[in-house]
C-alpha cells in the first residue's frame, strides 16, 4: 500500500490515517511527523523498524493558495495576505538589483575549470 497523498488545503489533519503492517488508526498529529523543504510526511508511530509512510501533503505553492482563497478556504484566504506580499517583495528585490557592480567591494564570482 503506498502512502495517501494530500494537497495542503484537503482535509488531511481530519482523515484517519491506517497502517498496512500493524492495523494502527489515527489522525494526522498523532503519527510520528517529518518536515522536509517542499511536503512533509506521516509515519506510524507504533512500527519500530522501518515505519511506513501513511501519508504524503504537499506545502501550497502561491498559486494553490490563491486558487483555495478564491474557493473560500478559510486557511488560504488567511494565508493569502502573506502570499501577496512575497510577491510584492520579489517583484521589488528584482527590480532594484543592478547585478554584482552595485556590490561594493565583492567581485562577481568567477568560476574556473578544473583540470
Amino acid at each position: 500500500m503506498s502512502a495517501i497523498r494530500f494537497n495542503y488545503y484537503d482535509d488531511w489533519r481530519n482523515s484517519i490515517l491506517t497502517c498496512p503492517v500493524c492495523g494502527w488508526q489515527g489522525r494526522w498529529e498523532q503519527a510520528d511527523i517529518n518536515h522536509y523543504s517542499e511536503l512533509m510526511d506521516a509515519e506510524c508511530p507504533k512500527c519500530d523498524s522501518h515505519p511506513p509512510m501513511l501519508a504524503i501533503v504537499s506545502y501550497a505553492t502561491g498559486a494553490e493558495t490563491k486558487q483555495a482563497a478564491k474557493e473560500g478556504n478559510p486557511e488560504a484566504v488567511k494565508e493569502l495576505g502573506r502570499v501577496l506580499q512575497r510577491e510584492r517583495r520579489l517583484v521589488t528585490l528584482r527590480g532594484s538589483w543592478k547585478g554584482w557592480r552595485q556590490t561594493k567591494g565583492l567581485k562577481e564570482p568567477r568560476f574556473d575549470k578544473q583540470r
